[in-house]
């Protein structure tokens, strides 16, 4: 049965805070790796299946809570406030491993709009879509398969708000770890790492410090491509005759 920290006292999550960061700092000793998941809630995003979710929704980019869990079993969840914030800074800040689900897109993207990312991010549901790309991509959808026990949570989004957070930072670790797992026994973990985690390296480095867009490139570029698709679809028509198609 896990055990969640639910909107705990500033100095209780503090502990959390100390105790996580002693793990990183062990960790990064040792050469062994430390996995911390995250997860925040919008006014928009809470309740909805993340795969659905997407970068431009919810223009306002609120977050009401953020939760995490770096030990299966073993989360936390709290406000987004500023009693929080400074120990919110320095877990994103720990230089650690932090894996999300769908938060390439989504959490990612708001949490930047508040403070500066120090960590390797991993987005367990990329992850997911390289060991099974034709099967649904939920966070509900996918946790069976590596926990099968676990009792159904997505609909108490609006009735348990910080368990509901919690847990869904509990079920991204869980599932990360059983992904990575099954993703290095079928010998897909070398695509993940090179199309997945070395790209997103160097993609979030360009949006860190900012890349010019050529809006007259872009527009030639776009008509370039359309005339060739226009073109290759005449010649497609003309090599098949009428009367067998």
């Amino acid at each position: 049965k896990p055990y969640y920290m639910l909107d705990p006292s500033p100095e209780d999550f503090g502990a959390w805070t100390a105790a996580y960061l002693d793990q990183v700092w062990a960790g990064k000793r040792d050469g062994t790796h430390v996995y911390l998941s995250y997860d925040i809630e919008t006014p928009y995003k809470s309740g909805k299946d993340e795969a659905e979710v997407a970068r431009e929704d919810d223009d306002d980019y609120s977050i009401l809570r953020c939760s995490f869990c770096y030990e299966p079993g073993n989360a936390v969840s709290v406000p987004w406030t500023a009693d929080y914030m400074a120990d919110i800074e320095r877990i994103f800040q720990s230089g650690g491993y932090g894996v999300n689900w769908n938060g390439s897109v989504y959490d990612d993207v708001r949490i930047s709009q508040y403070l500066t990312f120090n960590m390797v991010r991993l987005d367990a549901m990329l992850a997911w879509h390289v060991l099974n790309t034709s099967m649904p991509k939920g966070l509900g959808f996918v946790t069976p398969f590596y926990w099968k026990n676990c009792a159904m949570w997505k609909h108490l989004s609006e009735e348990m708000p910080a368990f509901y957070n919690a847990k869904d930072a509990d079920m991204a670790l869980r599932n990360y770890l059983g992904i990575r797992r099954d993703l290095t026994k079928n010998n897909q973990w070398p695509i993940f790492e090179k199309h997945i985690i070395q790209l997103n390296r160097v993609l979030s480095y360009m949006s860190g410090i900012g890349v010019t867009l050529d809006q007259k490139m872009r527009s030639e570029s776009e008509k370039k491509l359309q005339d060739l698709l226009d073109v290759t679809e005449i010649k497609m028509e003309s090599a098949i005759p009428k009367d067998v198609r």
